[in-house]
């Protein structure tokens, strides 16, 4: 009997490990990258491979020469460092409307197309546009940026572009909300990945995903946030916070996306250069077809946004900072986004034209 079940126990054994051999060999010679990523890949692998990483004080950034980032950790084509003589090098600062989500192609995106039509139409051939955006990035994160990272680059002039993702910090308990913005809290990469590509394999079928690290925002104990939305009583609620939205955003004007402003455009000068404040945009259309795509079909999500280009007119009006009302320009018309918060290469394009035409007509290129 004893005997019996051992030879049994060998054959699941052999088996699995049969099965275990036989898939490594098949997704390490045939299998696609997603699958690798899915099955194969350790941990060590795909922290590699991953297009972010840690970076002290700034939660996090672009992780250099991994997918279309250059050397220094910014989307785009290598940066000559440091700046050679002559040139006037821009920054584009932001978040993932400026870092160009749902575009493939760095080529496309808004920063890379505003360097071609300032060279090609305008005939600004000493002009280097750097796109320093990152998704998620809102005004703290830009604020660290160019205290600490951007100055390296010697920027001549900054533009500014980014507001919906410092709608997220006002979505807190009004007791808690203060200029650390406890909403975004620590980053950290805490998940481990078997090593089992069997394993991994049988998980996914039951719902599991091992093809990239698991990250989270480890928040401060006690902060309350806003959660998900439930609509009650004809009105859209907080679910961690039984408050209607509007009132949670009323009762956190955007004072910190202000201060924040007047730093950047403070350091900006500190550094040599200008900051340019553009007011942000998005599209009014029906995008339900896509995840998310409907974000500004919320009214006090509108809302919010007009605070904020609100508060950049100010600042750059009391500041003397130069000022772009985009916003006022940028057609909302389907061909341009990909769904109401991200343009695409086209709409990227037409960005790009009219930032260059703003640009040389109010002379802040040197050539």
């Amino acid at each position: 009997m004893l005997k019996r079940a051992a030879i049994i126990l060998l054959s699941v054994c052999a088996t699995l490990l049969v099965l275990e051999l036989g898939l490594r060999f098949y997704f390490a010679n045939f299998g696609r990258d997603d699958q690798k990523r899915l099955y194969l890949y350790s941990q060590e692998e795909l922290v590699r491979l991953a297009s972010v990483q840690p970076l002290p004080y700034l939660n996090y950034g672009l992780r250099a020469n991994v997918g279309d980032s250059n050397a220094q950790g910014y989307r785009g084509a290598p940066i000559a460092m440091p700046k050679p003589e002559g040139v006037f090098r821009i920054v584009a600062v932001g978040g993932s409307t400026t870092y160009g989500l749902w575009i493939d192609d760095w080529r496309a995106t808004y920063p890379a197309q505003l360097e071609r039509v300032l060279r090609q139409t305008y005939g600004y051939d000493n002009v280097e546009v750097v796109n320093a955006g990152v998704n998620g990035y809102g005004t703290h994160e830009n604020v660290v940026n160019l205290a600490l990272r951007l100055p390296d680059l010697e920027p001549d002039l900054l533009i500014f572009y980014e507001a919906t993702n410092d709608i997220p910090p006002r979505l807190i308990h009004p007791d808690d909300y203060q200029g650390l913005n406890l909403q975004r809290g620590v980053w950290s990469q805490n998940a481990s990945v078997p090593p089992s590509t069997l394993w991994r394999f049988i998980a996914y079928r039951f719902g599991m995903r091992y093809d990239s690290i698991d990250t989270q925002l480890v928040r401060a104990e006690g902060v309350r946030l806003c959660g998900s939305y439930q609509v009650r009583q004809d009105d859209v609620y907080c679910a961690l916070l039984n408050m209607p939205v509007r009132k949670v955003l009323a009762s956190n004007p955007p004072v910190y996306y202000e201060r924040n402003l007047r730093t950047l455009v403070t350091l900006a000068r500190l550094h040599g250069a200008e900051m340019l404040l553009v007011t942000w945009t998005y599209s009014t259309l029906d995008y339900s077809a896509i995840d998310g795509g409907n974000y500004f079909q919320l009214d006090f999500h509108r809302q919010a946004i007009a605070d904020h280009n609100a508060v950049l007119a100010r600042v750059a009006q009391e500041l003397g900072a130069p000022f772009y009302d985009f916003a006022a320009e940028m057609p909302d018309e389907r061909a341009y986004w990909y769904e109401s918060m991200h343009v695409n290469a086209a709409g990227a394009r037409k960005q790009a034209e009219l930032f260059a035409a703003f640009l040389h007509e109010r002379a802040l290129i040197r050539r």
